[in-house]
């Protein structure tokens, strides 16, 4: 439990230093704002180093909502996060949009119902992520793309 204390400290100070987004996150969160789509962070992560990675990104101001891995019963690959905010929001989780870089991530929004969707980033996309993920999209430009052509 120490390590883990550590690691996440370690983790703050690190998101302090500043933390780039990834390509085509505020552009992608803009136009949902545009759209007036609800938007809600689900991450494992915890609450503080979440907010903390929201504020030092200038992104906090785009979400409505954060679920985090501590708030609910089971942790991804479980659905638990994904249909607490889908709760939160007060969207039906067949309605919802899961975009996911880990492979727990795609397990847990494909059980949840969500439409899911895999953005890779340090992990390689795989058979098993094919056969679960909804689509794949190299970064958050080409989702915008997708949605902006109707076809996410």
């Amino acid at each position: 439990e120490e390590l883990l204390h550590a690691v996440w400290a370690y983790g703050g100070e690190q998101i302090k230093k500043g933390v780039p987004c990834k390509p085509g996150l505020k552009e992608l969160l803009s136009y949902l704002e545009d759209l007036g789509m609800p938007r809600i962070v689900a991450s494992s992560s915890p609450r503080t180093m979440v907010e903390l990675n929201l504020q030092t990104t200038g992104t906090a101001r785009y979400f409505h909502d954060i679920v985090c891995g501590n708030e609910v019963k089971l942790c991804k690959p479980a659905p638990d996060i994904f249909l607490e905010a889908a709760r939160r929001i007060k969207v039906d989780i067949h309605d919802c949009m899961v975009l996911e870089d880990s492979h727990n991530g795609i397990r847990a929004g494909h059980a949840s119902g969500a439409e899911t969707v895999m953005v890779p980033d340090l992990l390689p996309v795989t058979d098993e992520m094919r056969s679960l993920y909804d689509d794949c999209c190299k970064d958050l430009f080409e989702v915008k793309a997708k949605m902006e052509q109707g076809v996410l």
